[in-house]
């Protein structure tokens, strides 16, 4: 009898141990989905120590502006464009400095999250947008019929679902794209 408790309490302890709660940070995500991809559309931001790079997607182009940050203050390094931006951001060319100003307003969106990084870079293979956190990255999935790479494919059925359009991976126990 004793043996039989004692496999079942293992039992029980190993499942909850497995079970995939779903982490504080993505659940903040979610809770604030809208707004995160009202900010975060068509754009992509990285953060390399002090460098800070901002690209803006349209179709298979991207437009990608390098900045160094000292103290508050972005200073331009280099820019790579492909497209006239002015086609789809109008109002970053409305005052001077635009571009800089909303790269802070991103990176203050960032640390509000606990967001390490945001990628629009995979949208030509279905992925809308990617966030990347401490552990955990959280994409969106605007239309999963436009995921046609097996690999991408095989990638979303390995994720955590949240909705129809929201997942999740683990850093820890997955390796990731």
């Amino acid at each position: 009898m004793k043996k039989i408790q004692f496999i079942l309490v293992m039992t029980i302890f190993f499942l909850s141990a497995c079970k995939k709660d779903t982490p504080k940070t993505v659940e903040k995500i979610y809770k604030n989905r809208i707004d995160i991809l009202q900010s975060f559309e068509n754009i992509s931001i990285d953060q390399r120590g002090d460098l800070k790079v901002l690209t803006f997607h349209c179709d298979s182009l991207s437009n990608t502006y390098v900045f160094e940050k000292s103290k508050e203050k972005l200073n331009f390094i280099r820019d790579t464009t492909q497209f006239d931006i002015s086609k789809l951001y109008k109002s970053y060319l409305e005052k001077e400095n635009a571009i800089p100003e909303y790269l802070l307003y991103y990176l203050t969106k960032l640390d509000e999250y606990n967001i390490k990084l945001v990628s629009s870079e995979f949208l030509t293979f279905g992925i809308t947008l990617k966030l990347y956190l401490r552990n955990v990255e959280v994409f969106y999935v605007a239309d999963t019929n436009k995921i046609i790479n097996p690999n991408w494919i095989k990638y979303l059925k390995t994720a955590h679902k949240l909705d129809e359009y929201w997942y999740w991976k683990s850093y820890l126990s997955e390796q990731s794209h």
